[in-house]
């Protein structure tokens, strides 16, 4: 199947349902971002997508704010070795 077939059939199917973003790179986005936020490795990600830095691979993701927040005690260096295990809040902002 060609790019331009799958982008046909993306955008058809997303205008039956009002859709109005029907790019393919749109999926790809959405793909990376939610990859990442379940866990997935982002440089295992940058191979996938078949980037050449780290960098495009962040510009590709694009998370801000409450995204990064997510998850974040599970894995705190700081919130492990809490002597009272009190929880340590990430700040945004």
């Amino acid at each position: 199947m060609t790019k331009n077939a799958l982008n046909n059939l993306i955008r058809k199917y997303n205008h039956k349902r009002g859709v109005q973003k029907t790019r393919i790179h749109a999926f790809r986005h959405y793909f990376a971002k939610q990859y990442i936020q379940n866990g997935g490795n982002v440089f295992k990600l940058q191979k996938i997508l078949g980037h050449s830095s780290i960098q495009e691979t962040q510009r590709y993701v694009d998370l801000f704010g409450n995204d990064l927040q997510v998850g974040f005690q599970e894995v705190s260096p700081l919130d492990n070795i809490c002597k009272y295990k009190e929880r340590i809040k990430m700040r945004v902002g």
